[in-house]
């Protein structure tokens, strides 16, 4: 073997190594969304709630996204809720921004659930498969 040939191989077999490596790495890595998840659901589970929740009306309710009837679910639920976007199959989700200490997210859904214009109420969580 003459030493051109040991040139032109290496610099392939580093190029394949570290290719590999980085894989290696990237699979075992965990992905950062896990903890952000659970930090963010330690909280609305917690004293101070910042969270989303997805409420579908009864069909009378024409413009949900109003500041006027914002303000009126807002009042009902305890706690201040911002419009975000509509949602596929009719439902609005909805942001609620830290509430007082004795309100947590249970209790938010809970009252906005009761509302004889709310079909349904529920905290916009990420579902995953089961295994």
């Amino acid at each position: 073997m003459s030493i051109p040939a040991v040139k032109r191989r290496c610099p392939q077999r580093v190029f394949v190594f570290l290719l590999c490596l980085c894989v290696a790495i990237g699979c075992t890595a965990k992905a950062g969304g896990d903890a952000d998840e659970r930090t963010a659901a330690d909280r609305a589970a917690g004293k101070n709630i910042s969270a989303q929740i997805i409420i579908k009306f009864q069909d009378h309710v024409s413009d949900p996204s109003s500041g006027q009837y914002v303000n009126k679910l807002s009042a009902a639920a305890g706690a201040k809720l911002f419009y975000l976007r509509a949602m596929s199959g009719g439902a609005h989700v909805f942001y609620v921004r830290e509430a007082d200490g004795k309100t947590q997210l249970k209790d938010v859904v809970t009252r906005l659930s009761r509302l004889p214009d709310v079909l349904y109420a529920e905290p916009d969580v990420k579902m995953r498969h089961q295994k």
